[in-house]
């Protein structure tokens, strides 16, 4: 490396990055906002000018295994002229440390924290380590949609109860007094932070009981009752078990926490579909077993139901919720955008400019999760000659083909959605009849709101099972019991 640091400048340029302004100077590099002259974005750059580029880099390689949704993206690292760097995305300026002087609610604490303790926890189980966090690491927009410095690294993990005291000690003295669910919080506060160094909360049991807060404390209540699930969300057991101290308050919040989320699923709305000869595709006729649907597609609220349930599994319960043929390297079955739009239906916002709420169908998954969720519930998704099944047992109705992203009706008097709404993925991949030569491809039924005129008929063959589109869902059908 150069003995003396390189002088960068505003215009100066990095292959096809341009610097724009300088926001923070180190002994040994820069962190620079630039803009990528091919796409027109804006990005950070940080450039490394020190004596360990080998060092920086591994840090770097840690930052871009990691893609979560809430730690800063990395984009790539760039080699030039005597120096190295990296690129990454650049984060909203509103930060914890700035939250000193206002004072925000229980619920949008507890949003915060779900999303923090999801995404360290997410490090942990990957045995990424990772620098402190300080308060200016903790972003977030107007929504409160964290999102967290990449902080990364290429060390051996360590102790994490600095970062566990600067989020108790940022966010107590944020608590208005006498709000709603404020107890809860500092009691869930005081178990991040530990009754003593050695018995902090484990980050999953964080993020559960954040999740739950938050679900009382939200003003959309949503009820959504389907089957009950195959894989039921564990009792806070062995972490907090090995606890021995924990205090009652803990003990009934619990309690209390299990008890609403087994009320809130009771019996599916869900209506048989006789055995029978349907029309099928150009009216060849398609014979199907009886079989149950749901009235409607799984949405936003029943998915983070999904998720919070993931986090307790174990690895072999998981990997059976699967199929076979999942890629070795698939990660948590996280929706595209979901710590956006996920946020925004809780609170009845805009996203992307629509309306939404927890009554939404959820979008953005892939066929492996879909996959995965209906097992969860004890189904599977439909087969094509089931789909064309239901659209024969169903009256289908033309103002289902709306071209806005809507709640279900959940009605439960009819299979409703088959035409409109989302496109829907199917459980079988099938030839595309148009390109007999292509392999089997995963297929998407009905159509969506981005698709309006399309129908309950339409089929379209996709590229490949981990495709993810922002007006794709999905629904569960079950076998009959005899």
């Amino acid at each position: 490396m150069s003995d003396a640091p390189i002088q960068f400048r505003p215009q100066f340029k990095l292959g096809d990055y341009i610097l724009k302004s300088l926001v923070t100077k180190f002994p040994d590099r820069e962190l620079w906002l630039a803009e990528q002259a091919s796409v027109k974005r804006i990005v950070q750059v940080v450039c490394y000018h020190g004596n360990d580029t080998e060092d920086f880099l591994h840090d770097v390689r840690a930052k871009a295994m990691v893609d979560d949704g809430v730690f800063g993206l990395v984009y790539e690292a760039v080699e030039f002229e005597g120096f190295t760097a990296y690129v990454g995305e650049v984060l909203p300026e509103k930060n914890l440390e700035k939250l000193e002087a206002r004072t925000i609610s229980a619920l949008e604490i507890a949003q915060m924290l779900s999303q923090i303790a999801g995404a360290l926890y997410g490090l942990n189980k990957k045995g990424i380590a990772y620098h402190d966090l300080i308060r200016s690491d903790v972003r977030f927009d107007d929504q409160m949609h964290v999102r967290l410095r990449n902080v990364a690294c290429a060390r051996k993990p360590k102790s994490d109860q600095a970062t566990r005291d600067m989020l108790v000690t940022s966010l107590r003295p944020l608590l208005q007094v006498g709000d709603p669910g404020a107890t809860r919080i500092g009691t869930l506060l005081d178990y991040i932070q530990g009754l003593d160094e050695k018995l902090p909360l484990p980050w999953i049991e964080v993020q559960k009981l954040a999740h739950q807060i938050s679900e009382q404390l939200s003003e959309a209540v949503v009820q959504v009752t389907r089957r009950q699930p195959m894989v039921k969300s564990a009792q806070f057991g062995p972490n907090i078990m090995l606890i021995g101290i924990l205090t009652a308050s803990l003990i009934m919040l619990i309690g209390f926490f299990t008890l609403r989320n087994q009320k809130a699923r009771n019996e599916a709305e869900r209506l048989l579909v006789n055995a029978g000869s349907y029309h099928g595709p150009d009216y060849k006729p398609v014979e199907v077993g009886a079989f149950l649907m749901d009235v409607d597609e799984v949405t936003i609220d029943e998915y983070s139901a999904f998720l919070v349930a993931w986090g307790t599994m174990s690895e072999a319960e998981r990997a059976r919720l699967y199929p076979s043929d999942v890629p070795a390297e698939k990660g948590a079955p996280r929706p595209d955008h979901w710590s956006e739009y996920y946020i925004a239906a809780r609170k009845g916002e805009k996203w992307q400019g629509h309306p939404i709420s927890l009554a939404h169908p959820v979008t953005g998954v892939d066929w492996w999760d879909a996959m995965a969720f209906a097992k969860w519930k004890g189904g599977d998704l439909p087969t094509e000659q089931q789909w064309w099944a239901a659209i024969s047992s169903t009256i289908i109705d033309s103002s289902e083909r709306v071209s806005i992203w809507r709640p279900v009706l959940g009605k439960g008097k009819k299979i409703t959605g088959l035409s409109g709404n989302v496109a829907e993925w199917s459980r079988l991949r099938t030839k595309n009849p148009s390109f007999p030569m292509k392999p089997i491809q995963p297929v998407a039924l009905g159509g969506s709101f981005l698709n309006s005129t399309q129908g309950a008929s339409h089929r379209a063959w996709l590229e490949s099972p981990a495709v993810r589109r922002d007006d794709l869902g999905f629904r569960v059908v079950y076998p009959v019991e005899q």
